[in-house]
């Protein structure tokens, strides 16, 4: 790795405070809501496989040779 000069280490350092600061901030005003879908989004997601998994099994069940 290459040395820096006491300047140019200064700057890097100054910019990485910079840097971590404004993530901190942009983090400290994130809705807590933007991150998943809903208790209803997921309560119909998971109605919707339910539903799913079993018209498979139906269709399994009645294609079945007896």
């Amino acid at each position: 790795m290459t040395e820096l000069s006491p300047e140019d280490a200064l700057e890097v350092e100054a910019d990485r405070r910079r840097r971590v600061t404004s993530a901190f901030r942009l983090g400290s005003e994130a809705s807590p809501r933007a991150a998943g879908l809903s208790a209803r989004a997921q309560l119909a997601a998971g109605m919707a496989i339910t539903v799913g998994v079993a018209l498979i099994m139906a269709v399994i069940a009645l294609t079945q040779p007896r």
